[in-house]
């Protein structure tokens, strides 16, 4: 974001309030669909389309650790009991 706007991290920043107040600003006075069209043309001209995405969260979270060990499990698809 900060590459697409031209600002370099030694500037101050705008926070996210303000970004969201200058879409509210812009959609109120309904010039945000000419912006818009506007950010498309050149997406367009080289065979491109801006489409709605997802953002994907990627925080590494410990995985659950395997409660039976490799005989047990051979043993319960056998239909037995494992020993403990």
């Amino acid at each position: 974001m900060l590459r697409c706007l031209g600002l370099g991290t030694e500037q101050r920043i705008p926070d996210a309030n303000t970004f969201w107040d200058l879409c509210e600003l812009l959609t109120r006075t309904e010039t945000i669909k000419p912006l818009l069209v506007e950010f498309d043309l050149p997406l367009e001209e080289q065979g491109l389309a801006a489409r709605q995405g997802q953002i994907v969260d990627a925080t590494l979270v410990e995985a659950p650790g395997q409660r039976n060990h490799r005989e047990q499990n051979t043993a319960i698809k056998a239909g037995e009991v494992p020993a403990r």
